[in-house]
């Protein structure tokens, strides 16, 4: 496809052309290094839902965007992911703390200490009583309506913080971080702000992108697309829900491709599909919403985190050894694979891994025959390195060098 000249919206994520919108979701994730992709020109809103993301991944956000925004309680949220770092009883990394720049609305929810931490932060705290919308929207509207006088809070609010103020503002892109997790209606709310927010055909006032924890989701105008969904920070997991009326969809690039294809609530509907090729193609009748899983974990989770040793293995609670990165190092050669769910270490040293979910699960050990001993919650079995009983290790699925460190992910992890 001949990609015409960037439009105002999203430039490295998205590019219009004649035949399609060009979209790369993942872009707004990159490093200074990646000077190719990365994309600077969206605003942060905060909402008042769990940030489950780890620290490192939003800090990423942050670092990227223009301005970073709270929706009332959502600096509730923010200060949580904050302290979380502060209460941590072994060297805290501060360099992961979230800043914000402004919070708006009611101020209902904003608990007056943290409201006083924020104060102390420098950010702008603006109360809006309309009742007539929400706290989503009030700050929206205030990237939206932008004016001399917001452009001079903004560059004082980052001179106190001795940070870059971008004099390209307001942002023309909105990245919302939230989830449809908890009450139905206020997910069902957020899905509604997507749409109200970009009711014009060719998202001439900017593009929203809703990230949660488990992915990303924008809505894709009627007409063609063009996504790119291969990429470190993306999963394999699409969904395109027909949530503003039935449509006919079709795609290219999925597992499971369809051709003018009826979807619609109450009728079929694509979820769960896999990403097969790079790039994904969409034609659809009605704008519907796509959504993407992220990976789990991050690749940042493999630059920030450090080498656990054999002692830490073993001296770490169990619920806690995902978050553990090791080393495959002699004596302990075998197969292993990144997406590991559990570790576990036996009597004899020797280090497990599988899924545990009770009733039901397995453990399938990496260097050496070995038993394991099992609690009432765990389920193992012996097999040894070859890949006897181990899924990881078949004949369709070779061995990976022992010599290199693993990534260790929650049992619910949806990548492979």
């Amino acid at each position: 496809m001949a990609e015409n000249s960037l439009t105002s919206g999203l430039a490295h994520i998205a590019i219009s052309s004649s035949e399609s919108t060009e979209w790369r979701p993942a872009h707004i994730f990159a490093s200074e290094a990646q000077k190719d992709k990365l994309y600077k020109n969206f605003g942060v809103v905060v909402l008042n839902q769990e940030l489950g993301l780890p620290n490192h991944d939003y800090k990423r956000l942050w670092d990227n965007s223009t301005i970073v925004i709270a929706a009332d309680g959502g600096a509730n949220r923010v200060h949580e992911k904050n302290m979380s770092i502060e209460q941590q009883t072994v060297d805290p990394d501060k360099s992961l703390f979230l800043d914000l720049d402004v919070i708006i609305g009611d101020l209902d929810s904003l608990d007056k200490n943290i409201q006083s931490y924020w104060v102390g932060m420098s950010a702008h705290i603006e109360k809006d009583g309309d009742q007539y919308s929400t706290d989503f929207t009030k700050a929206v509207k205030y990237l939206r309506d932008w004016d001399t006088t917001k452009l001079d809070r903004h560059i004082a609010i980052r001179a106190a913080k001795v940070q870059p103020a971008s004099h390209d503002m307001p942002p023309k892109d909105i990245v919302c971080i939230g989830g449809i997790g908890g009450r139905v209606d206020q997910g069902l709310s957020q899905l509604h702000h997507l749409y109200l927010f970009q009711s014009e055909p060719k998202y001439e006032k900017g593009r929203m992108f809703l990230v949660s924890q488990e992915g990303m989701t924008f809505v894709l105008k009627k007409g063609k697309h063009r996504i790119q969904v291969r990429d470190p920070w993306l999963g394999k997991y699409i969904g395109i829900i027909p949530i503003n009326g039935p449509s006919k969809i079709t795609t290219d690039g999925l597992e499971w491709d369809v051709t003018d294809w009826e979807t619609s609530f109450g009728g079929q509907m694509s979820t769960s599909n896999h990403v097969r090729e790079e790039w994904v193609e969409i034609e659809t009748t009605n704008d519907v919403l796509f959504t993407i899983s992220l990976k789990t974990p991050s690749p940042l989770a493999t630059s920030d985190a450090t080498t656990a040793t054999d002692s830490e293995i073993i001296s770490t609670p169990k619920a806690s050894r995902t978050s553990l990165i090791t080393d495959f190092t002699s004596p302990r050669r075998g197969c292993f694979t990144t997406s590991m769910t559990n570790i576990l270490v036996d009597q004899n040293s020797n280090v497990w891994t599988g899924s545990l979910r009770p009733p039901s699960g397995s453990i399938s050990p990496r260097s050496g025959d070995s038993t394991i001993t099992t609690s009432s919650d765990d389920i193992g079995h012996q097999t040894s390195p070859s890949g006897e009983g181990s899924s990881d290790c078949s004949a369709s699925r070779s061995c990976e060098s022992p010599d290199r460190m693993a990534i260790l992910t929650p049992a619910d992890s949806d990548e492979e």
